[in-house]
């Protein structure tokens, strides 16, 4: 059965688990070349760990400071770590596993998941004109 992370739904602690992991392995590669190679980056990680509800290799301490029980589905969570990215690597110089939590906590307290979509989808068309068509 192939894995797609379109029809699976995702807690608020593992998608920002996920964010860390991904942005970790876009800032570890030797060419950085841009946003598409990070949100590229954060979806791989989320399919490699597709069956797993155990994630490694994040600080559980920073995860535990996130107090929502939300349930994301995959649109929102690209959306999120579109919204997040975008501000984080447009104001920060040195971005920091603590400054993805801060962002991340900041961006769920202001907007509601449908509202992040509809931002996301701007952020997406600017960046990414072509996909206007």
């Amino acid at each position: 059965m192939k894995k797609d992370i379109r029809n699976k739904e995702y807690a608020i602690q593992e998608v920002v688990a996920y964010y860390i992991l991904g942005y970790r392995k876009y800032n570890e590669e030797s060419e950085q070349k841009g946003f598409a190679d990070l949100l590229k980056n954060i979806l791989e990680i989320a399919k490699e760990n597709f069956d797993t509800t155990e994630i490694k290799g994040v600080d559980i301490n920073l995860l535990k400071r996130i107090n929502f029980n939300w349930v994301l589905n995959s649109d929102d969570f690209v959306s999120y770590a579109t919204c997040i990215f975008y501000v984080l690597m447009n104001r920060e110089e040195n971005i920091t596993e603590e400054k993805i939590v801060r962002e991340f906590l900041k961006e769920l307290h202001s907007h509601h998941p449908r509202r992040v979509v509809k931002e996301a989808e701007v952020i997406l068309t600017n960046l990414f004109p072509d996909l206007k068509n």
